[in-house]
């Protein structure tokens, strides 16, 4: 198969445990680009959550981000594919867990939009360690997050809800039993994410390829975790890392090496004779 785009994960699958790429890992994306491969970022963050040098790399002009929520471009830094959740969820889903102890996050134009108190105290709600600088440098902190979710009802992209860990699966489930025409994926031990009905990342890769006129079976994904899943399936090539949950182990056509051992690097270059 001639394969012409690049869909990959982000945290856990290209990044590494510093939340950087290796000099390595950016030649070999560096040198895609410049064959005409497409190169896609694909992940739960959102635009302006994007790692900087993101912007920096040379010929790299898309990704998609908010788990599916919008396709941008990166040169601009605007989206050029975008859906919004429904105006009336976020406070629906805030009326049917105010008995629970848990705080919301807001997602508009693609940045990111925190609770003030887990903004100055992330670990606090169960945040891992290496999350905090991320929170502080990617995240605008405000004192109301429900109140400026009801001010932006109709422009949020997703609407994340941060659990105590020990509680996420059981009100995880709640919420898809409840609230069966959105998109909800939970992908931290800490968090569950809300969005648009027609989100994931396995939509945001065919809304790609209808913009671009790329088949899915031209495209190769790369991905570790549970809102990865459905991207690996619609690929037509799916690759797990080797640090991947059970789920993507399963899906995927093949497994590389660890986020820690330039895996994805390491298989493009097979895959597209770079080595």
């Amino acid at each position: 198969m001639n394969y012409k785009c690049v869909f990959a994960d982000l945290d856990r699958t290209l990044l590494n445990r510093d939340g950087g790429i290796s000099d390595y890992t950016r030649n070999i994306i560096e040198r895609l680009l410049a064959k005409g491969i497409d190169f896609v970022p694909c992940s739960g963050r959102s635009l302006f959550s994007l790692p900087d040098f993101f912007f920096q790399i040379n010929g790299l002009k898309h990704s998609i981000t908010s788990n599916g929520v919008s396709v941008d471009d990166l040169q601009s830094k605007k989206s050029l594919s975008a859906l919004c959740i429904p105006e009336e969820i976020p406070e629906k889903i805030m009326d049917f867990l105010k008995d629970e102890s848990v705080i919301y996050e807001c997602f508009v134009d693609g940045q990111g939009y925190t609770l003030k108190s887990y903004y100055d105290d992330p670990l606090s709600f169960g945040c891992r360690t290496f999350n905090i600088q991320y929170i502080k440098t990617k995240r605008i902190p405000v004192e109301d997050t429900a109140a400026f979710a009801l001010k932006n009802r109709g422009r949020i992209g997703s609407f994340d809800i941060i659990i105590h860990p020990e509680d996420t699966l059981r009100i995880f489930a709640a919420l898809k039993e409840n609230f069966p025409d959105v998109y909800m994926v939970n992908s931290e031990t800490f968090l569950v994410e809300v969005s648009n009905k027609d989100c994931g990342k396995h939509m945001g890769l065919a809304r790609y390829c209808r913009l671009f006129g790329i088949r899915p079976e031209e495209t190769v994904a790369f991905g570790d975790g549970n809102n990865d899943v459905e991207m690996l399936s619609a690929a037509g090539l799916s690759v797990a890392v080797a640090n991947a949950c059970e789920k993507c182990l399963e899906v995927a056509d093949r497994v590389c090496e660890s986020f820690d051992n330039d895996g994805v690097a390491k298989e493009c270059a097979r895959i597209f004779g770079l080595e």
